[in-house]
């Protein structure tokens, strides 16, 4: 596939030797845990590169910010997970981008970077960034370190951005299918991650109008138990499957989960900084009453839910004094769905008065007390399938 030519879009004048070499500015705005890794931070500079480089009139700067967000938020939700970690960087990257790349004049302010819109294309199937391909052909053993041209040396090539422009593209309108209508409880938050134009208006004004692929929905191919079953150890695989459940319900009154979930988000707002995570724990307590008593009783599973809970919305709280009063306000907005078949979840605070640093130490004795038999049969025979 050849170069898009200066003037078709996507386009980085410069060296690969020349750009890595601006690394620092990426260390600066990155969790230390990736600031020596020199690929993903290639990749994050070569795109606010070729963003960059776009010649005049192709892209003003609010469309050519658009491009950012979607390209380098993509990369690095690939590598980084985390909520908060991502919002943080995100925001920075012009910035700090724009050292090298003078031509990135924006801000990107969504909350916490996207992740949700982010990590609904993952879970749909989008494809990671591919590796460079290098052409240069490098096999001259004792001549390499003399005349040999060094791949770092050769100019960024902005094709395989091109190319994950297109896939993103492709990805967004099949989030964008899956989260409308009746299945819009299951992507609370992922409309936010939407910019003013889609990837394939940004794509279109630079390459011109393609037929976009008909978005089709992937079907995870793991059932709830078999994404958990790699679980060795019983908290492990409780804590899982509350993690994971897309599990809905509705109260007697009407109230829905989407409502109970952005009452929960202003909740803990209050007593820590929201991860995002409230929908997810409105589908844990719709789970509850639904769970098997295959891997704890079900006198456990409440408790569970308690921990599962606490651990998930309030962990990172300053608040921690306030941890129980917090706990109880979230367990009254829960209890609104109960009341149908489907969901009459009768789970109470577990443990009141308690402070999050009580909790914290409180968690993983619960947790221990609970798989000491696996552990126990896998220290007392090597050969025992134990714990991961």
């Amino acid at each position: 596939m050849e170069e898009s030519p200066r003037g078709k879009g996507l386009y980085c004048d410069s060296l690969r030797e020349q750009l890595r070499s601006y690394s620092y500015i990426l260390k600066r705005i990155l969790p230390s845990t990736h600031q020596h890794d020199e690929q993903f931070m290639d990749n994050i500079l070569q795109a606010g590169c070729c963003i960059s480089d776009i010649p005049e009139g192709k892209l003003d700067q609010p469309r050519r910010c658009d491009l950012l967000y979607y390209l380098a938020g993509a990369i690095i939700y690939e590598k980084i997970q985390d909520n908060a970690e991502l919002g943080r960087i995100m925001s920075a990257l012009p910035g700090a981008l724009q050292e090298y790349c003078s031509n990135l004049e924006c801000k990107i302010e969504q909350e916490n970077g996207g992740i949700k819109l982010f990590a609904k294309m993952y879970d749909l199937g989008m494809d990671p960034l591919q590796p460079e391909e290098i052409t240069e052909d490098a096999e001259d053993d004792d001549e390499e370190d003399e005349e040999e041209v060094d791949e770092d040396s050769t100019n960024v090539s902005c094709e395989r951005y091109k190319e994950y422009l297109k896939k993103i593209a492709d990805k967004y309108e099949t989030v964008k299918m899956s989260c409308s209508g009746a299945n819009l409880a299951n992507c609370l938050g992922v409309e936010k991650g939407y910019r003013d134009k889609s990837p394939q208006e940004l794509y279109e004004a630079m390459y011109g109008i393609v037929d976009p692929q008909k978005p089709v929905l992937i079907i995870k191919r793991n059932t709830l138990e078999e994404n958990c079953q790699d679980k060795r150890l019983p908290s492990q695989k409780i804590y899982c499957e509350l993690g994971s459940t897309e599990q809905l319900c509705n109260g007697e009154g009407r109230s829905t989960s989407e409502e109970i979930a952005c009452t929960l988000k202003g909740i803990v707002n209050d007593y820590a900084k929201s991860m995002e995570y409230e929908d997810q724990v409105v589908k844990a307590w719709c789970h509850v009453p639904n769970m098997k008593e295959s891997v704890a009783p079900k006198s456990e599973h409440c408790k569970y839910l308690y921990y599962s809970i606490g651990d998930t919305l309030f962990k990172t709280s300053n608040k921690g004094q306030e941890f129980s009063e917090a706990m109880h306000k979230v367990y009254e907005e829960l209890k609104k769905l109960n009341g149908l078949s489907t969901s009459n979840n009768q789970c109470e605070v577990i443990y009141g008065g308690i402070s999050l640093d009580t909790f914290n130490h409180m968690k993983p004795m619960f947790d221990y007390d609970h798989d000491y038999t696996t552990i126990r049969a896998c220290t007392d025979d090597p050969k025992t399938t134990g714990p991961q």
